[in-house]
């Protein structure tokens, strides 16, 4: 995909801060969208 396709959409992405963070948290990250997925479908 070229970024002409993504460029409009980009303003509604989450951004998360992980500098600094150690380890994988892919899982953290993981955990959030299943919440989010959650609070979308009642």
């Amino acid at each position: 995909m070229s970024y002409t396709e993504w460029k409009d959409k980009v303003s509604g992405f989450k951004k998360v801060d992980v500098r600094g963070v150690a380890g994988n948290f892919f899982q953290g990250l993981k955990k959030q969208v299943a919440c989010s997925k959650d609070r979308r479908n009642p």
